[in-house]
C-alpha cells in the first residue's frame, strides 16, 4: 500500500466531513477484463475507510443559484487496472 494514498485519504475525509473507520478490509474481486492481466483488482467496499460525510457547494445560477449539500456514502481506495489503447492501424 502506497502510503501517499492514505494520507491523501485522510485528508479527503477531512474535506468531506467523513467519518474515518477504525477499520477497514480489502476484498480482492476475481474477474477478467482484457486490461486486467493478473485477473482480480484490489478494492474496499464492505469496510472502507470512511463513512458518511458530506460537501457544501454553492450552485451558479446557470443551475439555479443558492446553497445545496451534496450526502457522501463512503470513501474508498481501489486497485487502478490500467487501461487499453487503441492506434489507428491496429498496431
Amino acid at each position: 500500500m502506497n502510503s501517499k494514498v492514505i494520507e491523501l485519504t485522510v485528508k479527503l475525509r477531512l474535506a468531506l466531513n467523513s467519518n474515518l473507520s477504525l477499520n477497514s478490509k480489502f476484498d480482492r474481486k476475481q474477474y477478467f477484463y482484457p486490461d486486467l492481466s493478473k485477473g482480480n483488482q484490489i478494492s474496499q467496499f464492505d469496510i472502507s475507510i470512511a463513512e458518511g460525510g458530506f460537501i457544501d457547494v454553492d450552485l451558479h445560477q446557470e443551475f439555479g443559484g443558492g446553497h445545496r449539500k451534496f450526502g457522501i456514502t463512503r470513501i474508498h481506495m481501489e486497485e487502478d487496472t490500467g487501461k487499453l489503447l487503441h492506434s489507428i492501424n491496429g498496431a
